[in-house]
């Protein structure tokens, strides 16, 4: 008898909760920083500055921890040494990540107002472009073709998939909202783990 294989989200998350209790003190200050860093750069923005409209300030620190949390949770993924110092270890690619980014959401603009159905398609294929930039070190037009290229068979996959991360964001923070210092990170976990499972297959079985 056959042994029933288990469904990639589920692996997904198990790896996240797994890996995060492995790794949950640097996990959760590196959570704990970006939340700092969040509120700081909020108040600069807000009181600080001339414009209350466009949080300067916030964009680009928000962009370069974003990239630097996903290279963090490739490195543990990978079973490499992470430090919260690598957080800022992506700066140098903050320009590309943001034009992939405005090309991404300008993406989703166009075929929202094309048809609802290929800009959900859209959004979930193209979704992984940040985690491209990171690892390959790709430019934007490449970054999102390799995401969709990728994920050519994972449509309904990924569409359920960030539908139960979002569950558990959600749960967690109507818990507690402590408990983001824990959902964040296994979510982040459990991301890098899908991605780098339907970037080393072809077609899901």
């Amino acid at each position: 008898m056959t042994q029933k294989q288990i469904p990639l989200y589920k692996e997904a998350i198990q790896f996240g909760w797994n890996t995060f209790k492995k790794n949950r003190t640097i996990l959760v200050w590196i959570f704990i920083l970006i939340f700092i860093s969040y509120l700081i750069t909020s108040y600069i923005d807000t009181n600080l500055l001339w414009s209350n409209n466009i949080q300067i300030i916030t964009i680009i620190v928000d962009s370069i921890l974003s990239l630097g949390v996903i290279a963090i949770v490739l490195n543990i993924y990978n079973k490499k040494t992470s430090n919260t110092a690598m957080l800022f270890s992506q700066a140098n690619k903050f320009f590309i990540y943001i034009w992939s980014l405005i090309l991404y959401y300008l993406g989703i603009i166009i075929w929202l107002i094309a048809l609802i159905v290929p800009w959900i398609i859209f959004a979930l294929r193209c979704s992984f472009f940040a985690y491209f930039i990171v690892e390959e070190n790709l430019w934007p037009i490449e970054a999102l073709k390799a995401s969709r290229n990728k994920t050519r068979w994972y449509g309904r996959r990924l569409f359920g998939f960030y539908i139960i991360l979002g569950c558990i964001n959600i749960l967690w923070f109507v818990a507690l909202f402590v408990g983001l210092l824990v959902s964040l990170p296994i979510t982040s976990l459990a991301s890098a783990y899908y991605y780098k499972k339907i970037t080393q297959n072809k077609k899901p079985s």
